[in-house]
């Protein structure tokens, strides 16, 4: 049974040839995000996804889409039922700016759906990056069975299984990011992200730096390290899809 389960959803997510990224630039239109020395988060987000389009486009494994394409306002849930309309989304990735009460903090983070009580710090930056959310999950549910017992059991192997993978994509980010990051103890983190945790897909959140750190903002408004930031995602994602699909012929 484990074994039938565990083929069913890798093939979920690896049924086609390319992969299907979903990419969300966090924030936009009205929703700065931090602003720190007049650089809005939103900006720097929309920058590095659109960089990171470059690399994709060369790569015909891949395909992708964006939840927003200008600077535009789109609440959380408009994101999250984006991305589970989409009938090929494989990942789904939600690229931000970080900033902390802390101005020594700094590197880059990257957040999957916790199945644990987060610590304090994370408790407050999901706070900042929940604004706007409505209070209950929007999920749907993935399986529908006669047995209500059978669906429990579907359902939660798939949001176990959906917890595992997207765990491996921050560990793949985390391995193949080249810019100013922490201890992966530090950088690889859990918490209740209203946008990661209604997707149907593994997904995780990239904070790619600290705009209140004033050296590690100098960097992320420049073009060059934002490029650097989008081949590091890129890179990481490669490594998640070769790793996937050596699963999938294991199987």
């Amino acid at each position: 049974m484990q074994f039938v389960l565990s083929l069913l959803f890798i093939s979920t997510f690896a049924s086609a040839s390319k992969f299907h990224i979903v990419i969300d630039p966090g924030h936009g239109g009205s929703d700065n995000g931090a602003v720190y020395g007049g650089i809005r988060e939103a900006d720097i987000a929309k920058s590095i996804s659109l960089k990171l389009l470059e690399f994709l486009n060369q790569d015909s494994e891949f395909s992708y889409e964006l939840t927003r394409h200008g600077d535009v306002d789109l609440t959380l849930e408009e994101r999250a039922i984006q991305t589970n309309q989409s009938h090929n989304a494989d990942l789904f990735i939600s690229i931000h700016a970080n900033s902390s009460k802390d101005r020594r903090a700094k590197g880059a983070e990257f957040y999957f759906k916790n199945l644990m009580s987060p610590d304090e710090e994370v408790i407050f930056l999901t706070k900042m990056e929940n604004q706007g959310a409505p209070k209950k999950d929007i999920l749907p549910p993935q399986f529908q069975h006669s047995s209500k017992v059978v669906q429990t059991i579907l359902e939660d192997f798939h949001r176990k299984q959906k917890t595992r993978l997207s765990s491996e994509l921050a560990k793949s980010f985390y391995s193949s990011w080249s810019g100013q990051k922490k201890r992966k103890s530090t950088a690889i983190k859990q918490a209740p992200f209203f946008v990661i945790s209604n997707v149907k897909v593994p997904s995780v959140l990239v904070e790619v730096g600290y705009l209140s750190h004033s050296k590690e903002r100098r960097l992320l408004k420049d073009s060059n390290y934002q490029k650097e930031i989008a081949k590091s995602i890129y890179k990481g994602l490669v490594s998640y899809k070769t790793q996937i699909q050596k699963d999938k012929n294991a199987n």
